[in-house]
């Protein structure tokens, strides 16, 4: 359950990465999935190679989560990027 909340932090932290830190222009829905494809291979090579090992960690629950707490966090803080522009405006 460990690994998988882990992989959790990691979506949120990738979205919250491309959003917050890249600067206005940079900001597009490419870096996100070239990030979240790269942390996906990550993480099935992980998977493999544990298993190899004799250790059984869970790939498709983790990825799962790593996508949609990406997907959760990108929407997020869109959502809070067009309040504050809005607010901005007035």
């Amino acid at each position: 359950m460990l690994w998988v909340w882990g992989w959790s932090v990691v979506g949120g932290a990738i979205a919250f990465a491309v959003l917050q830190i890249l600067p206005w222009r940079d900001r597009s829905g490419l870096y996100l999935v070239l990030a979240g494809g790269g942390v996906i291979i990550v993480l099935y090579v992980l998977c493999l190679i544990f298993f190899y090992q004799g250790i059984w960690l869970p790939l498709v629950p983790s990825a799962l989560v790593l996508v949609i707490t990406g997907g959760t966090m990108t929407i997020y803080l869109s959502s809070q990027l067009s309040q504050q522009q809005l607010i901005s405006i007035k």
